[in-house]
Parts: C-alpha cells; sequence; structure tokens
C-alpha cells in the first residue's frame, strides 16, 4: 500500500514539474524542429540538415515538403521550390556513467557480466566507427565525491572492448555513499561539450548504479526531477541500467527514465547483456535526419532566418541563418549585333502582290551575375524606340530569353534605324536592362514579270521560249519574202542535210569576256542541259533577283536561298563559297563549310540546295582561252541564223536591208 501511494505521488510531482516548466512550443503537433549546417554557398539555393523530433524526444520520419512549409525572414518558400531528402544515417552520442558507490554490487552481480553492458553495445551493430562517439565518466567516493572521466571521448568502439579488458569493476568499489544524482547533473554538463547544439543529434545517457545512495530516497526522488528536466529541456534521454537484484530504491532511477523520455532497466545477472543489446538497438533507431533544400527569392543583405511550419522563431529548438548580398544582374543582348542590318526583301504571290521576308527578328538576351551567384530570370521585356513591345516569361533556370520583333510593318522602301532595349528581372527582383541599334532596309518590291536577264523560272523559260518562235518566225518570213523577190530564178536545189548548221552571230564580240560555265544538270525544266556563262571574277548564284548575277526559281519555293553562293576567279584558280545558305551548299556530293572558300575544277559538279525541295545541279568548267565557250556550242547566248544561205551568195546578202 506504501509503495502504491508512494508511486502516485512520485506521477503527481512528476506531472506538477512538467506542468510548471511548459512544453516546447513547435510547429507541427508538438514537433520540434533543429535547423543546422545552413550552406549558401550555390545561392540563391540554400540547404540545411533538419531534424525533427516529438514530444517523447523521438526522431519523426516519413517527412516531406508536403509536411514542411519553409520561411526565410518570415516569407513562406513555395513547396514547388522545396525538396525534401530523408536519410537514416545520423551520428549518435553515447555517454555511460558508472555509480562506484559504497554499496555498489557489481562484484556480486559479476564482473563478467557488467562488462557485457558496455561490450553489448558493439555485438549489437549500434555504433557506427567514425559517426558516433562514446565517452565513460564514473561517480567515486574515495578520498572525495567526485565524478571523472574513464575513457574518450572517442568514435572507435574499439577503445571501449580495450578498456573494458582492463577495467576491474570487481574491486573498484567506494569508501563512502556517492551522489549519484549528482554525477548525472556532471554527465548533462558533459553532453553540452560532446553535442554543442543540443537536439542536433541523438544524446543518450546511460547510467548504471545499483540505486541512489545519498540523498534518501524521498529527497532523491524531487532531485531526479530537476535532473531529468534538466535533461529534457537539452533533448538527452537518460537509461538508468540498475544491477540490484531486489529492485529496492528504484523510484529516482524510473523518475529519470520516464521525465527525460529515456528507458528504465532491471538488469539481471543472465539477462544483462540481451537487455542491454534491446536497449542499443531501440536508440539505433533514432538517427532520422533530412537534407532540405529551397530556392531563396529574397535580395535583402542582411542576415537571413530560416524556420520551419511558422514564421515566427520558437522558443523551442534552433533556426537557421546565413547572411549573402546579392549584386543586380547585367545584361547582354546576344542577338542582333549593334548595327546589324536586315534586309526585307519582296517576291510577289499568286495574286502580284509583294511578300517580304524576314518576317520577324530574334532578339536574344543573356543575364551575368557579377556576384558569383547566377540565378533564373523571372521576366524579359523588349522595348523599341522606347515602347514596350513584348514581354517573356523564361523556363525555370534559365539565365536567356528570347523575344520576337514584328517586322511587318516595314513594309516601305528604304532604311529604317530602330532602337533596342531589353529590361530583364532575375529571380530576386532585381533588375538590369542592355540596349543595341538596328536598320531594317526594305527593297523595292520586284516588278510582276520575267525578272532578271538569266530567267530561270520554269513559267517564264516557257513565256520566252513562246516569244522568240514567234519573232523568229516573223521575222524569218520577212526576209524569206524580201529575198524571193529580188531574185528572178529560183535557187537550184541543194543536197538535203541532216541538220542545218547553226552559225552564232553575236557571240564573237562578247567572247573575251567568257570566264567559264556552268552546265545545268538539274533544275529548272528550261535550263536543263544549258550552259550558263560566267562572265564576272565575282558571280553571286541565290534566289533573289536584285542581289545575285545568277538566280533560280525567282518566283517559286526553292531551297536554294536568296544569296546562296558565289564563285569568285583568284588568280588562275576558281573559288566556290558558300554564303550561310539554309540548305547548304555541296561540291561532288559533299557539303562544304559555310564562308569558307573551296577550290573548283572541271568537271565538279556543284549542287545548291535539296534537289529533292527545287535545289540546282550544274557542272562547272573553266574557259582555258578568253572566248572559248563561245565556240563550243555550249554558250546560252545562241542569236543563231534561221536557215543557211546557198554557198555561192555572200552570208549576209540576204540581211542588207
Amino acid at each position: 500500500m506504501k509503495t502504491g501511494l508512494f508511486r502516485l505521488t512520485v506521477l503527481t510531482l512528476a506531472l506538477i514539474s512538467l506542468l510548471g516548466r511548459g512544453q516546447p512550443v513547435s510547429a507541427q503537433a508538438g514537433t520540434t524542429y533543429f535547423i543546422t549546417e545552413v550552406d549558401s554557398s550555390q545561392f540563391p539555393t540554400v540547404t540545411f540538415q533538419l531534424r525533427a523530433v516529438d514530444l517523447n524526444n523521438r526522431v519523426v520520419s516519413g517527412l516531406n515538403n508536403a509536411d514542411l512549409t519553409i520561411y526565410e525572414n518570415g516569407n513562406a518558400v513555395p513547396a514547388e521550390n522545396v525538396q525534401v531528402t530523408p536519410h537514416d544515417d545520423g551520428p549518435i552520442t553515447f555517454l555511460f556513467l558508472i555509480d562506484h558507490g559504497r554499496l555498489a554490487n557489481f562484484n556480486e552481480f559479476g564482473p563478467q557480466n557488467v562488462r557485457q553492458v558496455f561490450s553489448a553495445l558493439a555485438s549489437s551493430g549500434a555504433f557506427v566507427n567514425g559517426l558516433d562517439q562514446l565517452e565513460v565518466m564514473v561517480r567515486e567516493n574515495i578520498n572525495n565525491d567526485r565524478t571523472e572521466a574513464r575513457l574518450g571521448p572517442t568514435q572507435q568502439i574499439g577503445d571501449l572492448t580495450t578498456w573494458l579488458a582492463n577495467y576491474p569493476f570487481e574491486v573498484r568499489r567506494s569508501q563512502n555513499s556517492t551522489k549519484g544524482l549528482e554525477g548525472v547533473a556532471d554527465a548533462i554538463a558533459e553532453m553540452g561539450k560532446l553535442v554543442p547544439v543540443p537536439g542536433s543529434q541523438t544524446a543518450v545517457i546511460l547510467f548504471l548504479t545499483r540505486y541512489i545512495e545519498d540523498p534518501a530516497r524521498s529527497v532523491a526522488v524531487v532531485a531526479a526531477q530537476n535532473q531529468a528536466s534538466q535533461a529534457k529541456s537539452e533533448f538527452i534521454s537518460i537509461y538508468p541500467l540498475s544491477t540490484d537484484l531486489g529492485q529496492s530504491n528504484r523510484e529516482p532511477l524510473e523518475i529519470l527514465a520516464e521525465i527525460s523520455n529515456g528507458r528504465y532497466a532491471a538488469l539481471q545477472r543472465n539477462t544483462a547483456s540481451a537487455l542491454a543489446e534491446d536497449i542499443y538497438r531501440e536508440i539505433n533507431t533514432q538517427r532520422t535526419y533530412y537534407t532540405v533544400s529551397y530556392e531563396s527569392t529574397i535580395a535583402d543583405t542582411a542576415t537571413r532566418v530560416i524556420t520551419v511550419n511558422t514564421s515566427d522563431v520558437s522558443p523551442a529548438g534552433t533556426v537557421g541563418t546565413y547572411q549573402v548580398s546579392p549584386e543586380p544582374p547585367t545584361a547582354r543582348i546576344q542577338e542582333p549585333a549593334e548595327g546589324t542590318v536586315v534586309q526585307r526583301e519582296a517576291v510577289r504571290d499568286s495574286n502580284g502582290e509583294p511578300v517580304y521576308s524576314p518576317a520577324s527578328l530574334k532578339v536574344v538576351v543573356e543575364a551575368f551575375f557579377p556576384d558569383g551567384f547566377t540565378r533564373s530570370l523571372q521576366s524579359a521585356e523588349l522595348f523599341v524606340d522606347g515602347a514596350s513591345y513584348d514581354t517573356v516569361s523564361p523556363p525555370a533556370g534559365s539565365t536567356q530569353a528570347q523575344l520576337d520583333f514584328d517586322l511587318t510593318e516595314f513594309s516601305t522602301a528604304g532604311k529604317n534605324p530602330v532602337a533596342l532595349e531589353v529590361r530583364i528581372v532575375d529571380s530576386l527582383g532585381l533588375e538590369a536592362s542592355a540596349e543595341t541599334s538596328v536598320v531594317v532596309e526594305v527593297a523595292r518590291a520586284p516588278a510582276s514579270g520575267l525578272g532578271s536577264p538569266v530567267a530561270l523560272g520554269a513559267g517564264a523559260v516557257v513565256l520566252i521560249c513562246m516569244g522568240g518562235l514567234a519573232l523568229v518566225a516573223v521575222v524569218g518570213g520577212f526576209f524569206f519574202l524580201r529575198s524571193r523577190s529580188q531574185k528572178a530564178p529560183a535557187p537550184a536545189a541543194r543536197p538535203a542535210q541532216a541538220e542545218p548548221p547553226h552559225t552564232l552571230l553575236a557571240g564573237r564580240a562578247m567572247r573575251d569576256q567568257v570566264l567559264a560555265t556552268l552546265t545545268v544538270l538539274e533544275g529548272p525544266k528550261g535550263l536543263i542541259g544549258e550552259a550558263v556563262n560566267i562572265l564576272k571574277p565575282t558571280t553571286v548564284m541565290g534566289r533573289n533577283p536584285q542581289t545575285t548575277d545568277i538566280h533560280f526559281y525567282a518566283d517559286e519555293e526553292s531551297s536554294v536561298s536568296r544569296i546562296h553562293c558565289t564563285i569568285q576567279k583568284d588568280g588562275e584558280v576558281f573559288k566556290l563559297t558558300d554564303n550561310g545558305s539554309s540548305a547548304g551548299t555541296r561540291l561532288n556530293g559533299r557539303a562544304i563549310p559555310a564562308n569558307d572558300p573551296v577550290v573548283l575544277a572541271d568537271n565538279d559538279e556543284i549542287v545548291l540546295g535539296d534537289l529533292g525541295r527545287r535545289g540546282v545541279k550544274m557542272r562547272f568548267n573553266a574557259v582555258a582561252e578568253p572566248g572559248e565557250a563561245m565556240y563550243s556550242g555550249s554558250a546560252d547566248d545562241r542569236t543563231r541564223i534561221i536557215d543557211e544561205p546557198p554557198p555561192d551568195e555572200d552570208h549576209f546578202a540576204g540581211y542588207v536591208d
């Protein structure tokens, strides 16, 4: 009956002690958070370690960003910007306190059994070398009552094994009673040195004693409450391990365990090792902690405070702090370059209306960060001649933005200078701007018709051929009738010939200008098999009649670029250069690099664009002597005699008028 009343009194006093002290104020259902090891070296990404314990000083597992709200200087970080990674390899600090009182019964309990209580830490696998740490302290009263260190601190379990083999538990007993609870107070103080941030890792005191010898039991209960409350406030759990076979005077030890959220163990000779292993395995489950990373959105240079699940600093647990000094970014327009001239050229559509190209100009801006803290762009805004024109939000993590400047409003022939400015805002809200200028040059729309002298569109070729035939028929008929009217007798019949010779009449005047020929192998139907003369040292080919010397598909869709390539005479050799065409230029089947001249040889085959998308294939031949091509029958300057005159007449007699 007395024992029952006493235990009721003990529990009542413990409850009063807890209520008087107050529970830790924590953010989530009694959970207390400990933030340590804040790393801002990769700012704006901030990383820290988080340990969470409940009201029983047991770690909370299974947390994720749905359970945690991170606050920085009272501002909540969006959950999508938070990453939570769990770990189960947190460190543990084991501190053994051995009470060598006058009434200690270690010799009676069995020294070997006592040693097994310690060695079970190794056999259970609960201690991790290099991660955990341990220390052994003793309370003894030989010449005076004091607490002294006997081993450590150390991070090697082998040190404990060696110490156990040599420590004389059987003879080490004090002459006088010890104040075991004062030894507990000394152990709590020592733990503060081993774990400087209370609660940041698991900390346990393993108190090996028979029972509290001094003070008396009634006083010891109150003293145990005080020591246990102190341990609880520093998130230290006490595990009393009693060797008293009769289990008398156990109440103070039970109070130590109950209030500090530890565990009382009544040891027996034959079960001491197994019970100790069970306790160590229980402690080993308290290794859980988390790595938390988030993206800061604050540009403040003052010290920043990190809290979890509350915007205020809680009196329990620990907050995280760090300080950085972010600077505004620098903006640089990568495209277009300063002074770029954008040429807008037109072709006529099926209705005869001019269609200008290009239709837009790409503006690319990139952010640079002089403070070394690379961060993403939040927005970029384009201003044209001072007026806001376009705004984009780049993808997350991007330091570059692309905007489009619509050129369709520029359709009047002439040069139009334009001032461009791009203003950027980074993820911290810091701003920067950059400026450049371009000239939009609009070419006059081509007249609807045949185009340049070398008319290479299929439709144009048909029209030219039909017109030429009509002209030849009229002129030929005129001269035929005039010749017959001036000749009385009809000419004698001539031997039939397979084909009258086509003698060139107008070629000699240009023969000294012909430098080389290009024979069309594939391309516009009207030109296949025809040869085109190269008359200039620099000859530009492409699709635009206004900017090229030889053009193809002027009014049609084609893979030939507007300014596709150049053939240039360099001394005695000819060189071919691709002018950055979209579909490329091939020489003898191999693509040539843009803007890098290659030497041409006779019979080289040149392909402009993609033959499957209206490209052109030609064979190149240089002219050895000026005018040679004019007599080869391959030149395209082909003014010819329609019929051959009689051999006894002057060649030009029939054309004197």
